[in-house]
């Protein structure tokens, strides 16, 4: 991901960016306070398949389970 804002939000905070490569959006939720180094803009994660979910982007409607 190349992070583009850090949002906190108290318990937990917001990173919004591109998928590297595809320029696709997305956004993050990382529960807990975490230092966001503003130098550093490309991030790894590992997701559990159960809690992503997807949106058109068209409709911005919750794409259904698959």
């Amino acid at each position: 991901m190349i992070l583009q804002i850090a949002e906190p939000l108290g318990a937990n905070r917001l990173l919004h960016g591109q998928l590297a490569g595809t320029g696709e959006s997305v956004t993050v939720s990382l529960s807990g306070v975490h230092q966001i180094d503003p130098g550093r803009e490309s991030w790894r994660f590992s997701v559990n398949p159960s809690h992503i979910h997807l949106f058109d982007p068209a409709s911005g409607m919750r794409l259904a389970d698959r």
